[in-house]
């Protein structure tokens, strides 16, 4: 990739062992009469894919005393692409008969295509039965093309593609598939439980595949004791015991100078009867205040609660009663075990909630207030327990949360739901 420094020949390029094929832009030789005494010249070549490119030399002739090379790195343009809006990653949930509006964008260079500009946008599906789109095949010159799926007469799940061709030899790209699942019914059983009106209530969703539909529905009003003079909670957990619909709920209130000690509340799922089942000291006497705002349920009926003082994050666990009667949960000071977490900071767990998914592992939302809003997930290990932090997110526009993210969730269809102070 480097001329022979005294050859006056422009076309005349010497290269060695590189793994390649080098264009020439230019070169200015070497030439004894001139009073530069200098030669330079350049090359260039598109890599398909970004990674090593593989070893190459170089040289220049033996009466050159000083050389010298520059090598330039320009980012690979991104190839063509179309994305679907809502994401063709995310499953949309509606009802029979309903529609959905979606957009298809186009990320396309104008220097990788031989079209002449126009494109072609043409919606399709497969599933229980036909959808029509409107419009369809539409030939714009625009990035992007908005459809209304109609037709869904049928339940069930159908999948849609967006194909943007650009006319005049240019390129054909199709879409990530879009998955639609179709309800013949609107749920009506309350299936996802939060702390609501600052902690003061219990409420309950009505949600589906990640579609909301209704909510929030108050249960009741969570009750302390006097625990702290505190009358709110952010730590709820809703064990599926005796079963899904009557399970028992837990929480913590929300206190400070609670010296890493901290009560455990059941209650009836309409509230009827509360009372303090357990008591659990994360950092054992003497320690000091740790924010209890995550606590959840998990499959097989135990509790966890997920607690932090900005330099340590502590995983403790109980075992609840048959009912939540006074004392009925059982803890110990070895169900408390110090966590390491990789990719993240204990800092950031100053807001924040933890679920379970079906197999036991742990979803650990972690929040700073200030726009880091991160989810890890481990296994509980005893002492051994690391959490890996797995997503940054950002809101529907891709923006970091200006506030609090306070909640996280499962429905029982694996789709996950956080909350924030700002809805």
């Amino acid at each position: 990739m480097f001329p022979s420094l005294d050859d006056k020949q422009f076309s005349n390029w010497v290269w060695y062992n590189y793994p390649g094929n080098i264009g020439p832009l230019y070169d200015h030789p070497y030439n004894s009469t001139n009073e530069d005494l200098s030669g330079i010249g350049a090359a260039w070549e598109i890599k398909t894919k970004a990674g090593a490119t593989g070893q190459g030399t170089v040289g220049w002739k033996i009466m050159m005393t000083n050389g010298a090379i520059l090598i330039a790195l320009k980012a690979i343009i991104s190839p063509a692409s179309v994305t679907i809006n809502p994401p063709a990653l995310s499953i949309s949930t509606i009802l029979v008969g309903g529609n959905l509006n979606l957009t298809a964008t186009r990320n396309w260079n104008s220097s990788w295509t031989g079209g002449n500009g126009n494109f072609i946008y043409t919606w399709s599906s497969t599933g229980p039965a036909s959808v029509t789109f409107t419009p369809n095949n539409a030939n714009i010159t625009g990035t992007s093309s908005a459809t209304n799926a109609t037709g869904f007469s049928v339940a069930g799940t159908y999948t849609i593609i967006c194909t943007v061709q650009e006319q005049g030899g240019g390129l054909t790209k199709v879409s990530l598939s879009k998955k639609v699942n179709v309800l013949a019914a609107a749920p009506t059983a309350a299936n996802l439980w939060a702390t609501s009106s600052n902690g003061t209530q219990i409420s309950h969703f009505v949600v589906s595949s990640g579609t909301y539909f209704s909510g929030p529905t108050n249960d009741f009003a969570p009750t302390f004791g006097g625990d702290g003079g505190t009358t709110s909670t952010a730590a709820l957990g809703k064990s599926a015991a005796p079963n899904a619909a009557t399970g028992h709920f837990y929480y913590l209130p929300n206190t400070s100078g609670n010296s890493g000690s901290i009560n455990i509340y059941g209650a009836t799922y309409n509230g009827g009867t509360i009372n303090v089942v357990g008591n659990v000291d994360a950092n054992g006497a003497g320690g000091g205040s740790l924010g209890f705002v995550r606590l959840a349920m998990g499959i097989d009926g135990r509790g966890w609660i997920l607690a932090g003082d900005g330099s340590t994050v502590y995983l403790s666990k109980f075992t609840p009663g048959a009912t939540p009667t006074a004392g009925s949960a059982t803890t110990s000071t070895e169900d408390v075990d110090g966590v390491t977490l990789v990719g993240g900071s204990a800092a950031t767990f100053q807001n924040g909630d933890i679920c379970l998914s079906g197999n036991g592992t742990i979803f650990a939302l972690a929040n700073n207030g200030s726009g880091v809003t991160q989810i890890f997930r481990g296994t509980p290990n005893g002492n051994s327990t690391i959490l890996t932090k797995v997503f940054d997110l950002v809101d529907n526009t891709g923006v970091p949360f200006s506030g609090r993210v306070n909640g996280v969730a499962f429905d029982l269809l694996g789709s996950l739901y956080i909350s924030t102070d700002l809805g």
